[in-house]
């Protein structure tokens, strides 16, 4: 429930918050639904609260948010 209601802030709320339009989220495990398979350190894209891309490339003005991994 945690991690369902931090997702939520992250993708919702945090542009509102801190007034970026872009923002980076580097997830350490993401899964991926095309090849079904788990693919490490991948970036998130979120623009004006919508998934630009998700890949390996940050934009030049963009906040980062690294959630990192759990000890």
């Amino acid at each position: 429930m945690i991690k369902r209601a931090a997702i939520l802030f992250l993708f919702f709320l945090a542009p509102a918050l801190f007034g970026q339009q872009l923002i980076a989220i580097k997830a350490r495990w993401m899964f991926d639904g095309h090849s079904d398979q788990l693919r490490e350190n991948v970036m998130v894209v979120v623009e004006d609260g919508r998934i630009r891309s998700a890949g390996n490339l940050v934009p030049d003005h963009a906040a980062v948010i690294d959630l990192g991994r759990r000890p």
